[in-house]
């Protein structure tokens, strides 16, 4: 590759995949999993799921969607947040 050209998709996913199983990492992780990764990381720290989308260049906010893992704290720390009036 020259210097300052665009990496092709299947460059860095092999580049990765190589990084991965040398590190011993699951066979199963793949480049692919930084996205995955990315997207739930940045919907849990609040981050609008429309910029995650963006950022990840989805067509759909649908798409992004199913990058979302499931927090299961989320609900309970988001209810938190939730400020009831004084004197009920």
């Amino acid at each position: 590759m020259a210097r300052g050209e665009r990496l092709s998709d299947e460059y860095v996913s092999k580049r990765v995949k190589k990084y991965m199983r040398e590190l011993e990492f699951p066979e199963e992780l793949h480049f692919h999993s930084l996205r995955a990764t990315c997207a739930s990381w940045g919907l849990k720290e609040g981050v609008p799921i429309y910029a995650v989308k963006n950022l990840l260049g989805h067509a759909s906010v649908k798409t992004t969607e199913t990058y979302a893992s499931y927090d299961r704290e989320s609900p309970r720390l988001e209810v938190q947040k939730i400020a009831l009036p004084s004197g009920s």
